[in-house]
Protein backbone atom coordinates (compact mmCIF):
# COMPACT_ATOMS: atom_id res chain seq x y z
CA UNK A 1 0.00 0.00 0.00
CA UNK A 2 1.32 3.40 -0.92
CA UNK A 3 1.75 5.79 1.99
CA UNK A 4 -0.32 8.54 0.40
CA UNK A 5 -3.27 6.24 -0.32
CA UNK A 6 -3.09 4.90 3.24
CA UNK A 7 -3.14 8.43 4.59
CA UNK A 8 -6.16 9.43 2.54
CA UNK A 9 -8.02 6.27 3.55
CA UNK A 10 -7.35 6.82 7.22
CA UNK A 11 -8.13 10.53 7.18
CA UNK A 12 -11.39 10.00 5.32
CA UNK A 13 -12.74 8.37 8.48
CA UNK A 14 -13.66 5.17 6.64
CA UNK A 15 -13.60 2.38 9.23
CA UNK A 16 -13.20 -1.25 8.34
CA UNK A 17 -15.92 -3.66 9.37
CA UNK A 18 -15.38 -5.29 12.73
CA UNK A 19 -17.02 -8.54 11.76
CA UNK A 20 -13.78 -10.47 11.52
CA UNK A 21 -12.31 -9.13 14.76
CA UNK A 22 -14.23 -11.60 16.94
CA UNK A 23 -15.86 -8.89 19.10
CA UNK A 24 -18.42 -6.16 18.69
CA UNK A 25 -16.67 -3.16 17.11
CA UNK A 26 -18.41 -0.90 19.62
CA UNK A 27 -16.12 -2.39 22.25
CA UNK A 28 -12.94 -1.88 20.25
CA UNK A 29 -12.63 1.89 20.10
CA UNK A 30 -11.13 4.19 17.56
CA UNK A 31 -7.70 2.56 17.56
CA UNK A 32 -9.08 -0.74 16.27
CA UNK A 33 -11.10 1.07 13.62
CA UNK A 34 -8.00 2.78 12.29
CA UNK A 35 -5.87 -0.37 12.49
CA UNK A 36 -8.62 -2.15 10.58
CA UNK A 37 -7.79 0.03 7.57
CA UNK A 38 -4.38 -1.58 7.18
CA UNK A 39 -4.10 -4.26 4.49
CA UNK A 40 -2.89 -7.68 5.56
CA UNK A 41 0.34 -8.58 3.70
CA UNK A 42 0.16 -12.22 4.81
CA UNK A 43 -1.15 -15.06 2.67
CA UNK A 44 -4.82 -15.66 3.40
CA UNK A 45 -4.40 -19.35 4.00
CA UNK A 46 -3.75 -20.09 7.67
CA UNK A 47 -4.37 -16.55 8.94
CA UNK A 48 -6.18 -16.73 12.27
CA UNK A 49 -5.45 -13.41 13.92
CA UNK A 50 -6.41 -10.04 12.42
CA UNK A 51 -3.88 -7.31 11.74
CA UNK A 52 -5.90 -4.89 13.88
CA UNK A 53 -6.01 -7.25 16.83
CA UNK A 54 -2.33 -8.12 16.69
CA UNK A 55 -1.19 -4.50 16.49
CA UNK A 56 -3.61 -3.35 19.20
CA UNK A 57 -2.33 -6.06 21.55
CA UNK A 58 1.25 -5.14 20.68
CA UNK A 59 0.47 -1.48 21.46
CA UNK A 60 -1.00 -2.48 24.82
CA UNK A 61 2.03 -4.63 25.63
CA UNK A 62 4.38 -1.71 24.93
CA UNK A 63 2.23 0.45 27.22
CA UNK A 64 2.76 -2.18 29.90
CA UNK A 65 6.53 -1.90 29.48
CA UNK A 66 7.34 -4.56 26.86
CA UNK A 67 10.55 -3.67 25.03
CA UNK A 68 10.88 -6.53 22.54
CA UNK A 69 8.73 -8.73 20.33
CA UNK A 70 9.37 -11.62 22.71
CA UNK A 71 8.11 -9.54 25.65
CA UNK A 72 5.01 -8.56 23.62
CA UNK A 73 4.22 -12.24 23.03
CA UNK A 74 4.72 -13.07 26.70
CA UNK A 75 2.47 -10.20 27.82
CA UNK A 76 -0.25 -11.26 25.37
CA UNK A 77 -0.12 -14.84 26.61
CA UNK A 78 -0.90 -13.70 30.15
CA UNK A 79 -3.38 -10.90 29.35
CA UNK A 80 -6.84 -11.34 30.92
CA UNK A 81 -9.84 -12.20 28.77
CA UNK A 82 -11.49 -8.77 29.00
CA UNK A 83 -8.31 -7.12 27.73
CA UNK A 84 -7.92 -9.54 24.83
CA UNK A 85 -11.59 -9.09 23.95
CA UNK A 86 -11.40 -5.29 23.94
CA UNK A 87 -8.23 -5.36 21.85
CA UNK A 88 -9.62 -7.56 19.08
CA UNK A 89 -8.12 -10.95 19.87
CA UNK A 90 -9.45 -14.03 18.05
CA UNK A 91 -12.27 -15.90 19.74
CA UNK A 92 -12.18 -19.69 19.80
CA UNK A 93 -15.17 -21.15 17.98
CA UNK A 94 -16.01 -23.80 20.54
CA UNK A 95 -14.69 -22.62 23.89
CA UNK A 96 -15.63 -18.98 23.35
CA UNK A 97 -12.38 -17.84 24.94
CA UNK A 98 -10.22 -15.14 23.41
CA UNK A 99 -6.85 -16.45 22.27
CA UNK A 100 -3.57 -14.54 22.20
CA UNK A 101 -1.32 -15.09 19.22
CA UNK A 102 2.02 -16.84 19.57
CA UNK A 103 5.10 -14.63 19.64
CA UNK A 104 6.10 -15.94 16.21
CA UNK A 105 2.85 -14.60 14.79
CA UNK A 106 3.65 -11.14 16.13
CA UNK A 107 7.18 -11.41 14.77
CA UNK A 108 6.05 -12.41 11.27
CA UNK A 109 3.50 -9.61 11.03
CA UNK A 110 5.83 -6.89 12.31
CA UNK A 111 8.42 -7.99 9.78
CA UNK A 112 6.21 -7.66 6.68
CA UNK A 113 3.51 -5.06 7.34
CA UNK A 114 3.79 -1.60 5.74
CA UNK A 115 5.55 0.45 8.43
CA UNK A 116 4.72 3.77 6.80
CA UNK A 117 1.01 2.93 6.80
CA UNK A 118 1.18 1.93 10.47
CA UNK A 119 2.89 5.25 11.24
CA UNK A 120 0.00 7.02 9.51
CA UNK A 121 -2.55 5.21 11.65
CA UNK A 122 -0.64 5.94 14.86
CA UNK A 123 -0.22 9.61 13.94
CA UNK A 124 -3.92 9.94 13.14
CA UNK A 125 -4.95 8.31 16.41
CA UNK A 126 -2.60 10.50 18.46
CA UNK A 127 -3.69 13.67 16.67
CA UNK A 128 -7.33 12.87 17.39
CA UNK A 129 -6.59 12.12 21.04
CA UNK A 130 -4.69 15.40 21.39
CA UNK A 131 -7.44 17.38 19.65
CA UNK A 132 -5.14 18.42 16.80
CA UNK A 133 -6.86 19.09 13.47
CA UNK A 134 -3.60 19.11 11.55
CA UNK A 135 -4.48 15.69 10.07
CA UNK A 136 -7.72 16.46 8.25
CA UNK A 137 -6.89 14.89 4.91
CA UNK A 138 -7.33 18.14 2.97
CA UNK A 139 -4.81 19.75 0.69
CA UNK A 140 -4.07 23.47 0.91
CA UNK A 141 -6.20 25.56 -1.41
CA UNK A 142 -4.01 26.74 -4.32
CA UNK A 143 -6.04 29.95 -4.42
CA UNK A 144 -5.70 30.54 -0.68
CA UNK A 145 -5.42 34.17 0.34
CA UNK A 146 -4.80 34.98 3.99
CA UNK A 147 -7.48 36.98 5.76
CA UNK A 148 -5.97 39.58 8.06
CA UNK A 149 -7.58 40.26 11.42
CA UNK A 150 -7.34 43.17 13.83
CA UNK A 151 -4.16 41.82 15.44
CA UNK A 152 -2.18 41.19 12.27
CA UNK A 153 -0.77 43.14 9.38
CA UNK A 154 -2.11 42.70 5.87
CA UNK A 155 -1.29 39.20 4.69
CA UNK A 156 -0.48 37.90 8.18
CA UNK A 157 -2.32 34.84 9.45
CA UNK A 158 -2.83 34.17 13.18
CA UNK A 159 -0.60 31.35 14.42
CA UNK A 160 -2.61 28.14 14.86
CA UNK A 161 0.16 26.09 16.44
CA UNK A 162 3.82 25.11 16.23
CA UNK A 163 5.34 21.92 14.91
CA UNK A 164 8.92 20.74 15.46
CA UNK A 165 10.58 18.61 12.78
CA UNK A 166 13.64 16.55 13.67
CA UNK A 167 15.21 13.14 13.18
CA UNK A 168 16.51 10.42 15.49
CA UNK A 169 18.61 7.32 14.91
CA UNK A 170 17.80 4.08 16.72
CA UNK A 171 21.44 3.12 17.02
CA UNK A 172 20.99 -0.49 18.04
CA UNK A 173 18.53 -1.46 15.30
CA UNK A 174 19.85 -2.24 11.84
CA UNK A 175 18.35 -2.68 8.41
CA UNK A 176 19.40 -5.64 6.21
CA UNK A 177 22.01 -3.42 4.54
CA UNK A 178 23.62 -2.73 7.92
CA UNK A 179 22.54 0.91 8.30
CA UNK A 180 20.99 2.20 11.50
CA UNK A 181 17.26 2.90 11.50
CA UNK A 182 16.82 6.68 11.22
CA UNK A 183 13.33 8.07 11.78
CA UNK A 184 12.21 11.57 10.87
CA UNK A 185 9.25 12.96 12.81
CA UNK A 186 6.98 15.96 13.30
CA UNK A 187 5.88 16.75 16.86
CA UNK A 188 3.67 19.64 18.08
CA UNK A 189 5.33 21.94 20.56
CA UNK A 190 4.47 21.20 24.15
CA UNK A 191 3.31 17.61 23.71
CA UNK A 192 5.31 14.44 22.87
CA UNK A 193 2.78 13.38 20.22
CA UNK A 194 4.22 12.28 16.88
CA UNK A 195 1.79 13.35 14.12
CA UNK A 196 3.99 12.26 11.19
CA UNK A 197 6.98 9.95 10.85
CA UNK A 198 9.12 8.57 8.04
CA UNK A 199 12.06 6.22 7.76
CA UNK A 200 15.08 7.89 6.19
CA UNK A 201 15.99 5.46 3.44
CA UNK A 202 19.50 4.51 2.37
CA UNK A 203 21.27 7.04 0.09
CA UNK A 204 19.05 9.91 1.17
CA UNK A 205 18.87 12.29 4.15
CA UNK A 206 16.48 14.36 6.22
CA UNK A 207 16.61 17.36 3.85
CA UNK A 208 14.92 15.50 1.00
CA UNK A 209 12.27 14.05 3.32
CA UNK A 210 10.73 17.28 4.63
CA UNK A 211 8.23 17.43 1.80
CA UNK A 212 7.13 13.75 1.98
CA UNK A 213 6.85 14.05 5.77
CA UNK A 214 4.68 17.17 5.75
CA UNK A 215 2.70 16.68 2.53
CA UNK A 216 -0.18 14.81 4.23
CA UNK A 217 -0.61 17.54 6.86
CA UNK A 218 -2.75 20.66 6.63
CA UNK A 219 -0.33 23.26 7.98
CA UNK A 220 -2.20 26.45 7.12
CA UNK A 221 -1.46 28.91 9.89
CA UNK A 222 1.07 26.66 11.62
CA UNK A 223 4.69 27.49 12.41
CA UNK A 224 7.21 24.79 11.55
CA UNK A 225 10.48 24.93 13.47
CA UNK A 226 13.60 23.29 12.04
CA UNK A 227 17.28 23.17 12.95
CA UNK A 228 20.31 24.28 10.93
CA UNK A 229 20.36 21.17 8.73
CA UNK A 230 17.04 22.18 7.19
CA UNK A 231 17.87 25.83 6.68
CA UNK A 232 17.36 25.44 2.93
CA UNK A 233 15.85 27.87 0.45
CA UNK A 234 13.66 25.22 -1.16
CA UNK A 235 12.31 24.16 2.23
CA UNK A 236 11.42 27.77 3.04
CA UNK A 237 9.58 28.16 -0.27
CA UNK A 238 7.76 24.86 0.20
CA UNK A 239 6.49 25.75 3.66
CA UNK A 240 5.29 29.25 2.77
CA UNK A 241 4.10 28.82 -0.81
CA UNK A 242 2.85 25.22 -0.86
CA UNK A 243 1.78 24.60 2.73
CA UNK A 244 0.73 28.17 3.69
CA UNK A 245 2.75 27.73 6.87
CA UNK A 246 5.44 29.81 8.54
CA UNK A 247 8.97 28.77 9.37
CA UNK A 248 11.49 29.39 12.12
CA UNK A 249 14.98 28.13 11.39
CA UNK A 250 16.53 27.90 14.83
CA UNK A 251 20.05 28.35 13.54
CA UNK A 252 22.14 28.90 10.41
CA UNK A 253 25.48 27.14 10.32
CA UNK A 254 28.34 26.18 8.04
CA UNK A 255 26.08 24.22 5.70
CA UNK A 256 24.94 27.66 4.47
CA UNK A 257 28.20 29.65 4.60
CA UNK A 258 27.00 32.64 2.58
CA UNK A 259 23.85 33.01 4.65
CA UNK A 260 25.80 32.58 7.88
CA UNK A 261 28.29 35.23 6.84
CA UNK A 262 25.54 37.71 5.96
CA UNK A 263 23.75 37.12 9.25
CA UNK A 264 26.97 37.41 11.24
CA UNK A 265 27.85 40.70 9.52
CA UNK A 266 24.67 42.42 10.66
CA UNK A 267 25.06 45.21 13.25
CA UNK A 268 24.07 43.14 16.27
CA UNK A 269 25.94 45.41 18.69
CA UNK A 270 23.44 48.13 17.81
CA UNK A 271 20.37 45.96 18.46
CA UNK A 272 19.04 45.93 22.02
CA UNK A 273 18.21 42.69 23.78
CA UNK A 274 14.53 42.05 23.17
CA UNK A 275 13.93 39.35 25.74
CA UNK A 276 15.80 37.44 28.43
CA UNK A 277 15.02 34.01 29.89
CA UNK A 278 16.59 32.81 33.14
CA UNK A 279 16.52 29.23 34.41
CA UNK A 280 17.96 27.70 37.54
CA UNK A 281 18.24 23.95 38.13
CA UNK A 282 20.39 20.84 37.82
CA UNK A 283 23.24 22.65 39.55
CA UNK A 284 23.48 25.52 37.08
CA UNK A 285 22.10 28.92 36.18
CA UNK A 286 21.25 29.53 32.54
CA UNK A 287 20.49 32.81 30.81
CA UNK A 288 19.29 33.16 27.22
CA UNK A 289 19.02 36.48 25.44
CA UNK A 290 17.55 37.26 22.04
CA UNK A 291 18.05 40.20 19.69
CA UNK A 292 15.73 40.59 16.70
CA UNK A 293 15.84 42.83 13.65
CA UNK A 294 14.10 43.09 10.30
CA UNK A 295 15.53 40.74 7.71
CA UNK A 296 17.62 42.40 4.96
CA UNK A 297 16.07 42.25 1.52
CA UNK A 298 16.66 39.01 -0.40
CA UNK A 299 18.64 37.37 2.40
CA UNK A 300 16.39 34.29 2.31
CA UNK A 301 13.04 33.38 0.72
CA UNK A 302 10.15 35.02 2.59
CA UNK A 303 12.37 35.98 5.56
CA UNK A 304 10.96 38.89 7.56
CA UNK A 305 13.00 38.79 10.76
CA UNK A 306 16.44 37.55 11.78
CA UNK A 307 17.61 36.91 15.32
CA UNK A 308 20.62 36.23 17.50
CA UNK A 309 20.23 34.02 20.57
CA UNK A 310 23.05 33.87 23.12
CA UNK A 311 23.16 31.30 25.91
CA UNK A 312 25.30 31.65 29.03
CA UNK A 313 25.61 28.91 31.66
CA UNK A 314 27.05 29.52 35.14
CA UNK A 315 27.53 27.17 38.04
CA UNK A 316 25.81 27.99 41.33
CA UNK A 317 28.89 29.94 42.43
CA UNK A 318 28.47 32.27 39.46
CA UNK A 319 31.40 31.00 37.38
CA UNK A 320 30.76 30.97 33.63
CA UNK A 321 31.00 27.37 32.37
CA UNK A 322 29.83 27.74 28.76
CA UNK A 323 28.60 30.25 26.22
CA UNK A 324 27.04 29.73 22.80
CA UNK A 325 25.36 31.80 20.10
CA UNK A 326 22.97 30.94 17.28
CA UNK A 327 21.80 33.02 14.34
CA UNK A 328 18.36 32.23 12.94
CA UNK A 329 15.58 33.60 10.80
CA UNK A 330 11.82 33.44 10.36
CA UNK A 331 9.13 34.47 7.92
CA UNK A 332 6.91 35.65 10.78
CA UNK A 333 6.34 39.38 10.95
CA UNK A 334 7.08 41.49 14.00
CA UNK A 335 3.34 41.66 14.69
CA UNK A 336 3.00 37.90 14.57
CA UNK A 337 6.09 37.17 16.65
CA UNK A 338 7.88 39.59 18.95
CA UNK A 339 11.26 38.63 20.50
CA UNK A 340 9.61 36.82 23.37
CA UNK A 341 7.55 34.65 21.04
CA UNK A 342 10.47 33.84 18.76
CA UNK A 343 12.50 32.79 21.81
CA UNK A 344 9.61 30.61 22.95
CA UNK A 345 9.33 28.98 19.53
CA UNK A 346 13.06 28.22 19.43
CA UNK A 347 12.96 26.84 22.97
CA UNK A 348 9.85 24.84 22.09
CA UNK A 349 11.60 23.24 19.14
CA UNK A 350 14.09 21.59 21.43
CA UNK A 351 11.23 20.09 23.39
CA UNK A 352 11.38 17.28 20.83
CA UNK A 353 14.61 16.28 22.54
CA UNK A 354 12.58 15.41 25.64
CA UNK A 355 10.75 12.83 23.52
CA UNK A 356 14.09 11.45 22.35
CA UNK A 357 15.27 11.31 25.97
CA UNK A 358 12.19 9.29 27.00
CA UNK A 359 12.74 6.88 24.11
CA UNK A 360 16.40 6.40 25.00
CA UNK A 361 16.16 6.28 28.79
CA UNK A 362 12.71 4.85 29.56
CA UNK A 363 12.38 2.54 26.56
CA UNK A 364 16.12 1.96 26.05
CA UNK A 365 15.58 2.48 22.32
CA UNK A 366 19.24 2.85 21.37
CA UNK A 367 19.96 -0.66 22.64
CA UNK A 368 17.15 -2.38 20.76
CA UNK A 369 18.67 -4.67 18.13
CA UNK A 370 15.75 -5.60 15.88
CA UNK A 371 17.14 -6.05 12.38
CA UNK A 372 14.33 -7.65 10.38
CA UNK A 373 12.06 -5.93 7.86
CA UNK A 374 9.64 -3.32 9.17
CA UNK A 375 9.89 -4.43 12.81
CA UNK A 376 12.32 -1.71 14.03
CA UNK A 377 10.16 1.09 12.63
CA UNK A 378 6.93 -0.51 13.88
CA UNK A 379 8.28 -0.87 17.42
CA UNK A 380 9.44 2.75 17.33
CA UNK A 381 5.94 3.76 16.28
CA UNK A 382 4.38 1.77 19.11
CA UNK A 383 6.68 3.49 21.59
CA UNK A 384 5.54 6.85 20.19
CA UNK A 385 1.94 5.66 20.61
CA UNK A 386 2.56 4.73 24.23
CA UNK A 387 4.14 8.09 25.07
CA UNK A 388 1.48 10.07 23.22
CA UNK A 389 -1.50 8.28 24.73
CA UNK A 390 -0.08 8.51 28.25
CA UNK A 391 0.55 12.22 27.79
CA UNK A 392 -2.97 12.93 26.49
CA UNK A 393 -4.34 10.91 29.43
CA UNK A 394 -2.56 13.32 31.77
CA UNK A 395 0.22 10.92 32.76
CA UNK A 396 3.42 12.81 32.02
CA UNK A 397 5.73 10.63 34.17
CA UNK A 398 6.19 7.93 31.57
CA UNK A 399 8.37 5.46 33.50
CA UNK A 400 6.06 5.53 36.52
CA UNK A 401 3.03 5.13 34.25
CA UNK A 402 4.50 2.04 32.58
CA UNK A 403 5.03 0.48 36.00
CA UNK A 404 1.48 1.44 37.01
CA UNK A 405 0.03 -0.30 33.96
CA UNK A 406 2.23 -3.37 34.39
CA UNK A 407 0.64 -4.02 37.81
CA UNK A 408 -2.83 -4.26 36.28
CA UNK A 409 -3.15 -5.16 32.56
CA UNK A 410 -6.72 -3.83 32.39
CA UNK A 411 -5.36 -0.30 32.82
CA UNK A 412 -4.22 -0.28 29.18
CA UNK A 413 -7.91 -0.03 28.24
CA UNK A 414 -8.27 3.25 30.10
CA UNK A 415 -5.21 4.69 28.37
CA UNK A 416 -6.19 3.51 24.88
CA UNK A 417 -9.75 4.68 25.44
CA UNK A 418 -11.33 1.24 25.51
CA UNK A 419 -13.87 -0.18 25.85
CA UNK A 420 -15.98 2.66 24.49
CA UNK A 421 -19.13 1.52 26.32
CA UNK A 422 -17.59 2.50 29.65
CA UNK A 423 -16.94 6.02 28.37
CA UNK A 424 -20.69 6.57 27.80
CA UNK A 425 -21.74 5.96 31.39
Amino acid sequence: MRVQSATLAVLSGTAASGGDLGVDVADCGRLLELLGLLPDPRHRRGVRHSVAGLLAIAAAAVLAGSRSVLAIGEWAAEAPQQVLAALGARRHRTSGRFIAAHVDTFRRLLRVIDAAAVDTVIATFLAERAGITILDGTDPDPDFEPEPDKDTQDGDVPIAGALAVDGKAARGARQPDGRAVHLFAAVPHGMPTVVAQRDIAHKTNEITQVKPLLDPLNLTGWVVTLDALHCQRETARYLVEDKHAAYVFTAAKDNQPTLLARLDALPWTEIPIGHTMDDRGHGRIERRTIQVMAAPADIFPHARQVFLIERYVHDLAGTLTSAAAALGLTCLSARQADPRRIATLVRGHWGIESLHWILDVTFDEDHHQLRTGSAPQILAGLRNLAIGTLHTAGRTKIAASLRWISRDPTRVLNILGQPTRQAKT
